[in-house]
């Protein structure tokens, strides 16, 4: 890592620690979620036309918002762990592709175990 590199990592190290220490920082971080949350409820439920009674458009904001908050987390416990991040950036964007998937796709099937194989009986085979 070049010098800059250094104490952008030094200054982003010392950010996070302050905000992680201070009950009163991470309230406020998750008021902006919120926040940003109903920002964007607000203008999905206008650009949609979606009457009053519709939860869509809250329900859309907040799982978007969810994959930047878990992102957020996400960065600052790596920061905070003290590594050389040198993968952090390529990781995270890993991570909001898989998130952003998961979205797309639906949750339908996600954290359902996958079925276990049977036999030509139909029973589970024995191990």
């Amino acid at each position: 890592m070049e010098a800059g590199d250094l104490e952008a990592l030094e200054r982003l190290r010392t950010f996070n620690r302050v905000i992680a220490a201070s009950p009163a920082l991470l309230a406020r971080e998750q008021q902006a979620f919120a926040g940003t949350a109903d920002a964007l409820a607000a203008l999905l439920a206008a650009e949609t036309d979606a009457p009053v009674d519709d939860l869509r458009p809250q329900t859309a904001a907040n799982a978007l918002i969810g994959v930047q908050r878990a992102l957020v987390d996400y960065t600052r416990r790596r920061v905070l762990a003290d590594e050389e991040p040198t993968r952090l950036a390529a990781d995270v964007r890993g991570l909001y592709q898989r998130a952003f998937a998961l979205l797309e796709h639906g949750l339908g099937d996600y954290a359902t175990k996958p079925a276990r194989p049977t036999n030509a009986n139909g029973n589970q085979p024995t191990t």
